[in-house]
């Protein structure tokens, strides 16, 4: 920011812009890097809020005191902060428990996060991910091919004509600065009409938006097949605790971790999510296709925004017709209905998950060798190789994320569920830079706990669970 700052400074143009950008104060300093502002503390509170407010049943100050809730961070200053925060938001705003020092807490309200990078910081213990991607000079050649590209050199000339210096001064990487700062202000500040976004309109925003997209694409998404299996043991955790609820469940034994929330960034989530085979283009995302930016799937700026979390809701049906329709696991993907990946079922049975047929049946039993560097290589080690190599299966995961500031969404849409007498157990992920958090509910769903999803969609189709 400083470095595109001083270029302006320099400037001799006697625009209004650039005197507005040379007098603009530089509330940007170095020890904010990687620090979580006063607006994502906001952000946390209101969506731990919003949360318990769907589902009031699980979030309990008796939950709370008999340790039923757990509260996993990676060890990132910005991601236990964002912790705390929703812990605050939890306890204080909704539980409405009085804020007392740490000494007169006693059980109920002192909730310490535990840090866990093994999970939330997946991508850092991957050493094939570390050399193959993280440490090679080559992995990024779509994002930098695109960078000397005549959609972004374009740009570049547009902006160094508005600042009066000359093209040679600026880069790609600097108008991406620029570009952040806009968005920032308007993010963190709440400045509506900041100097910084006059650079720019809507045909430069979509030319830098893909310049992200492409760098999140072939660096957490499907641009290498390791990208998204370094989430492998994320994944197969998540699931392990949707398969211990129903072990739990069809033993008639007490959910042993109804509240299990996790909190990471948004290179946990991607990786996730391209996992599951979400967002994912029929075509590779290239320096060459920008054309068709407005058709694609992979939108990182929509998918994984700042507070961005994935849920996982496990229901348990009584009225069914089979017993394989007994368990039901939904997905919701910052707060709104996510169809499942190769259907468009918002809604899919338990079992479904391990059926020979399924998609996910070749990642759930993968092995922590994926991530070994001395590994043979397989067909499916390059971009959009098949995942199936025949191995057994594993079980799946999800999460999300939060950085400094999300807008505060109204309630979510009312949960699809096609079955009477259903109760609601369920898993989500929300995190700091990405924001997790993973329950599992078993409790009744009565009306009231819909009413104001049913206003936003009276259309919907709804079940009372009695």
């Amino acid at each position: 920011m400083k470095q595109i700052y001083n270029v302006i400074k320099q400037s001799e143009s006697n625009s209004e812009l650039v005197k507005e950008l040379q007098s603009w104060n530089m509330w940007y300093e170095d020890w904010m890097d990687g620090q979580l502002v006063k607006k994502g503390e906001e952000d946390m509170k209101n969506l731990a809020y919003r949360l318990a407010s769907l589902f009031p049943s699980l979030f309990t100050a008796d939950k709370l005191k008999k340790r039923k809730m757990s509260f996993t961070t990676s060890s990132k200053h910005r991601c236990v902060d964002s912790t705390k925060s929703f812990i605050k938001g939890l306890t204080h705003n909704y539980l409405q428990l009085p804020e007392l020092p740490d000494a007169e807490q006693g059980e109920t309200t002192c909730i310490e996060p535990t840090v866990n990078d093994t999970l939330m910081r997946f991508f850092d213990h991957c050493e094939k991910f570390i050399v193959q991607v993280e440490d090679n000079d080559t992995a990024m050649h779509e994002v930098d091919k695109f960078k000397i590209g005549p959609e972004m050199q374009k740009v570049i000339r547009k902006v160094a004509t508005l600042l009066g210096v000359p093209e040679d001064q600026l880069n790609a990487d600097l108008i991406q600065v620029a570009f952040f700062t806009c968005s920032f202000e308007l993010a963190i500040n709440n400045i509506i009409s900041s100097p910084w976004c006059h650079l720019f309109d809507e045909e430069d925003a979509k030319v830098l938006e893909y310049l992200n997209d492409l760098k999140q694409y072939w660096k957490r998404g499907y641009g290498f097949d390791i990208n998204s299996r370094s989430s492998c043991k994320l994944f197969q955790h998540i699931f392990q605790h949707l398969e211990t609820a129903v072990f739990e469940s069809k033993r008639s034994q007490q959910i042993s971790s109804p509240v299990v929330m996790q909190f990471g960034h948004a290179e946990t989530l991607l990786p996730l999510l391209a996992l599951m085979g979400l967002f994912k283009d029929e075509k590779p995302l290239t320096a060459d296709n920008f054309s068709s930016q407005s058709e694609q799937k992979f939108r990182s700026g929509r998918i994984v925004p700042y507070a961005s979390n994935l849920v996982f809701v496990l229901y348990h049906c009584d009225l069914v017709e089979s017993p394989k329709e007994e368990y039901q696991v939904q997905m919701l993907l910052n707060e709104n209905l996510l169809p499942f990946p190769h259907s468009e079922e918002s809604l899919r049975t338990h079992g479904k998950f391990f059926s020979p047929d399924n998609p996910y049946r070749p990642i759930i039993g993968r092995k922590s060798a994926v991530c070994t560097v001395g590994r043979r290589p397989s067909s499916d080690d390059r971009p959009g190789g098949s995942m199936d190599d025949g191995r057994r299966p594993i079980l799946m995961k999800g999460k999300g994320r939060a950085r400094s500031r999300v807008p505060l969404r109204r309630s979510p849409p009312p949960l699809s569920i096609e079955h009477e007498r259903c109760c609601m157990y369920s898993i989500v992920h929300a995190s700091c830079s990405l924001f997790s958090l993973e329950r599992i509910v078993k409790d009744p769903f009565q009306r009231e706990k819909l009413q104001v999803c049913t206003q936003l969609k009276p259309d919907a189709p709804w079940y009372n669970c009695k």
